[in-house]
């Protein structure tokens, strides 16, 4: 298989069907992109080569132009003379050079050809490279970004559940035993300070006072004070 043979093999090659079939779609782009480079830099060469050879039969189909040239004019000069031997010598070394030109301009010919076809084959694959390399860039992405959410559901997983007023819920049921213990516990009734007493006892009628001791309080109070 010849240079544009290769070249046109990895020019075909259908992306989606790489991935798909490879075990590992982000190594087999990253091997085709490799290939691909590797060809490019043969394309290169070959396009110089083919520049250069392309040269080189010009010159050679100019310098049999030119020695033709010199060919006929010894010919004219040999009829003028009337020398017709020296005429048909010199106009068949005429024609085997102008039939060296025209092969050297058929070559020529061929080769710019070849040229133009080695230049389309290297742009062609530039852009394929392009295109392998940005899809190669998408799968690293995807990859990268499914990695991320993978670890963010690990971190939310793993975080202490949270109840409605955001404490997680260790922390909400650490206070729910300490309010049910105190809770539990019966409530010790609040002892009216000796101030609250007496303003009760000097707001409230002596018959509406439930306690006899209380009434006997109030009576002393009511002499003292006459």
């Amino acid at each position: 298989m010849n240079l544009l043979e290769r070249v046109l093999t990895l020019l075909r090659a259908n992306l989606s069907v790489v991935v798909e079939n490879a075990d590992d779609p982000e190594k087999a782009l990253k091997q085709l992109i490799l290939d691909m480079r590797n060809q490019l830099v043969q394309v290169k060469t070959q396009v110089a080569t083919a520049i250069a050879e392309g040269i080189k039969l010009q010159k050679r189909q100019q310098e049999c132009q030119a020695t033709a040239q010199t060919w006929v004019q010894k010919a004219r000069q040999a009829v003028q003379q009337g020398n017709d031997e020296v005429a048909r010598d010199a106009l068949s070394r005429y024609n085997d050079l102008t039939r060296q030109a025209t092969h050297f301009q058929q070559l020529k010919q061929e080769q710019d050809r070849l040229v133009t076809t080695l230049r389309v084959a290297l742009r062609q694959l530039e852009e394929k490279i392009a295109e392998v390399q940005t899809s190669a860039e998408v799968l690293e992405t995807r990859k990268r970004n499914a990695l991320i959410q993978q670890r963010v559901l690990d971190a939310l997983n793993n975080r202490p559940e949270q109840d409605a007023n955001g404490r997680d819920a260790g922390q909400s049921a650490s206070e729910n035993n300490t309010n049910g213990s105190s809770e539990s516990l019966p409530k010790r009734p609040k002892q009216p300070r000796q101030s609250d007493t007496d303003q009760l006892d000097a707001n409230v009628p002596l018959h509406l006072t439930t306690s006899g001791e209380l009434d006997l309080e109030k009576l002393k109070r009511l002499l003292n004070s006459d």
